[in-house]
């Protein structure tokens, strides 16, 4: 999910551009929030020549200042895809949109779903993950996971997968050891937090499917990365961010933060667990805002990829 937002002197202008992926397991979340004053790599659109780069019509753009919510076309990167677009116009200061940032509101207020969720500090404990469960029908959850081979029932690495055949091996009989289980997945979610954060998408371990192929997802995350072009364009140091990760290279006058979190969602009555990447990148250079008036503007940038443990699941990705 992409949203934009501009500052104009009686609102903000914000442009949405949902993509959804159909994949395969446990999620990373990416949050890019852009905010402050931005340096001029290139000069940057008003909202009007956005909003028509985006191929928005200027019956659609009327819609927008109206306060309708637009939906247009969306290509797909690929056929494991399926991509829309969505803007609408968000009255709202810059500095609000900053707080909801820091204080993570979306996964209080928006997630549909979303059954629990955690921050994740430093290098990452298990004690990070104490809340992670597996809600909701534990037994049948736990079950999956101890019958787990390769393929698309649970996507799991092949030492996630090794670990479950020996807890298989160690419980023969008597009752589902749900929560040893939900240990497992504790330790898999903190050794995919551990490795991404030291080595970025490279670090993602593939997922095991039959025949001895495997998913890479960090695949699809390069991908989208690659197509989300006008943020190369005007926002070059947040493309290089994102296509680097963990390499961040910041100059003078900019600032980034960075949040992490576990989040469980429920999806057609199973548990998904996802982890998400947030950042927040800050600048003091004054230049022309998007509207071309204003020396402050906003540009969030919100992308999303799905590692889940489900069988087919939709997520968001950066786009515009």
């Amino acid at each position: 999910m992409t949203t934009m937002i501009t500052h104009s002197a009686s609102h903000w202008s914000c442009v949405i551009n949902i993509r959804r992926t159909i994949c395969a397991i446990g999620a990373v979340w990416f949050g890019l929030m852009i905010c402050g004053p931005i340096p001029d790599a290139v000069a940057l659109p008003t909202a009007e020549e956005l909003l028509k780069q985006l191929n928005i019509s200027a019956r659609d753009q009327q819609g927008i200042r109206e306060g309708k919510i637009v939906t247009w076309t969306a290509s797909e990167g690929s056929d494991r895809e399926l991509a829309f677009g969505m803007a609408l116009l968000a009255k709202t200061k810059g500095e609000n949109i900053v707080q909801l940032f820091r204080e993570a509101s979306a996964f209080q207020t928006i997630e549909a779903g979303l059954t629990a969720h955690g921050r994740i500090t430093g290098g990452g404990v298990l004690d990070d993950f104490a809340d992670v469960r597996l809600e909701p029908n534990g037994e049948d959850e736990a079950l999956r996971y101890l019958e787990a081979e390769p393929g698309d029932v649970l996507n799991l690495g092949a030492e996630e997968l090794a670990a479950y055949r020996t807890l298989k091996s160690a419980v023969k009989g008597g009752a589902v050891p749900v929560q040893r289980v939900e240990g497992l997945i504790r330790q898999g979610l903190l050794a995919r937090y551990q490795a991404y954060r030291t080595k970025g998408l490279a670090g993602i371990a593939p997922y095991e499917r039959k025949g001895r192929h495997r998913l890479l997802a960090s695949d699809e995350l390069t991908l989208a990365t690659k197509q989300a072009k006008l943020v190369a364009k005007y926002l070059p140091s947040v493309y290089d961010a994102m296509s680097n990760y963990p390499i961040v290279k910041t100059k003078e006058g900019e600032a980034v933060e960075e949040q992490y979190y576990w989040l469980n969602v429920e999806l057609s009555g199973r548990p998904l667990y996802v982890l998400s990447h947030r950042m927040l990148f800050r600048w003091a250079k004054p230049m022309r805002s998007l509207i071309g008036t204003s020396t402050a503007a906003t540009i969030t940038t919100v992308c999303s990829k799905v590692w889940s443990r489900s069988q087919a699941m939709t997520a968001c990705s950066s786009r515009i």
